[in-house]
């Protein structure tokens, strides 16, 4: 039982990762529509549409129950330690 609860949460930890890794990556690119300036309209609906499906998941994740979710979140955040950190290094490294 133990065992399973958690491989359980393994799951969960690694689906968050992978939803943070998703999340991070579209959020450069709408901030890329941004800079660009010609497509703004676009940018807001995906930036809407980003933030409803970060919900919408997280919603989806916490209907399996709260150890799930904070797992879920755990792996979302480590993620997102990571690509700050590593943007961070590579930011130092430049002339």
């Amino acid at each position: 039982m133990i065992r399973e609860e958690g491989l359980k949460l393994m799951i969960f930890l690694a689906l968050g990762a992978l939803f943070g890794a998703a999340y991070l990556g579209a959020l450069q690119w709408n901030v890329r529509l941004y800079c660009r300036g010609s497509g703004t309209p676009f940018a807001a609906m995906m930036h809407a549409l980003r933030l409803l499906g970060a919900g919408a998941i997280f919603v989806a994740i916490a209907r399996a129950g709260a150890a799930p979710l904070l797992s879920a979140v755990a792996g979302f955040h480590c993620v997102r330690i990571f690509a700050v950190s590593a943007k961070r290094w590579s930011s130092e490294a430049l002339p």
